[in-house]
């Protein structure tokens, strides 16, 4: 696996850090990601790392398959708010949770 960041992208959240802190940091200055490893060797740092990409709330990390083959990582996206490639909003479809919920109520 080969991992990229986006230090442009980057919120500074730290949800990188916190879940693979072998592989990312933060920059002590401006709280953005540190890449540590761009190429963790396969076992529980790369599992860590591929957790931390679908977990970046700015998807500033991305995670592909290396020389060594595999298949391509699909960052998950849990609360559904960014852009899915079909043009809806995640994979829960722009859903606000429970159905009902959101719908305007027009008065009679």
């Amino acid at each position: 696996m080969e991992l990229r960041v986006d230090r442009d992208r980057c919120a500074g959240s730290g949800m990188c850090a916190l879940t693979a802190p072998e592989v990312f940091d933060q920059d002590d200055e401006d709280g953005r990601v540190l890449l540590l490893d761009a190429r963790p060797p396969a076992g529980p740092a790369a599992t860590a790392a591929r957790e931390a990409a679908g977990l970046c709330p700015a998807g500033a990390i991305t995670a592909r398959p290396g020389p060594e083959g595999g298949q391509p990582m699909v960052a998950a996206d849990p609360l559904g708010t960014r852009p899915s490639a079909a043009g809806g909003r995640g994979a829960t479809g722009g859903s606000r949770g429970r159905a009902g919920q959101g719908r305007a109520r027009r008065s009679r």
